[in-house]
């Protein structure tokens, strides 16, 4: 038990800094999710991924299937009732922040004369966007969940897979809506 405990502590710590993460979901509605009791994999975007970085791609599969049996679906390799399949991008963005120089002000209080001028600066980012589709057997799109902030600065595997862990988390509490 004692060995458990940062691996809990890390997956909390994790937990509270996905707090300000953004999480969406979109389904089809009328689609029988109740009726849904074991998932495959679907081999589309995930194969992209597990050639560029087999480890992360086995991190998030891990991941999902953990999940999926934990709301209690099972894994089935012939004939699942849905598919699932995810993909994982970086994004490049750009956050413009604006400052207001006075060139008059030399003290504690501006005077009420004089020009300010303003400067806007470009600062680029990169945004981790995870989506997640879930696919009826005939391969249609019947419920996408996605979650998108920071990269991770996670060190060690441990730090990444409790990462993925809480991302993927996220994403599947809203599944089935």
């Amino acid at each position: 038990m004692l060995f458990r405990l940062p691996l809990i502590l890390l997956l909390l710590v994790s937990l509270v800094g996905c707090a300000g993460q953004r999480v969406s979901v979109d389904y089809q509605p009328g689609t029988a999710f109740g009726l849904m009791q074991t998932f495959g994999w679907a081999e589309g975007d995930s194969s992209e991924l597990a050639a560029r970085n087999g480890l992360m791609e086995r991190r998030i599969r891990d991941a999902i299937a953990q999940q999926l049996r934990w709301h209690g679906y099972s894994e089935a390799s012939a004939d699942p009732d849905f598919l699932v399949d995810f993909r994982l991008q970086d994004v490049q963005r750009v956050r413009y922040h604006t400052y207001y120089d006075d060139p008059f002000f030399w003290g504690y209080h501006r005077p009420y004369f004089g020009p300010v001028f303003s400067r806007t600066v470009a600062e680029p980012y990169i945004e981790r966007i995870l989506t997640l589709d879930v696919l009826d057997p005939e391969r249609r799109l019947v419920w996408r969940g996605s979650y998108s902030g920071r990269p991770s600065s996670a060190e060690s595997p441990a730090e990444r897979e409790a990462e993925i862990q809480a991302q993927i988390q996220a994403i599947l509490q809203h599944f089935p809506p």
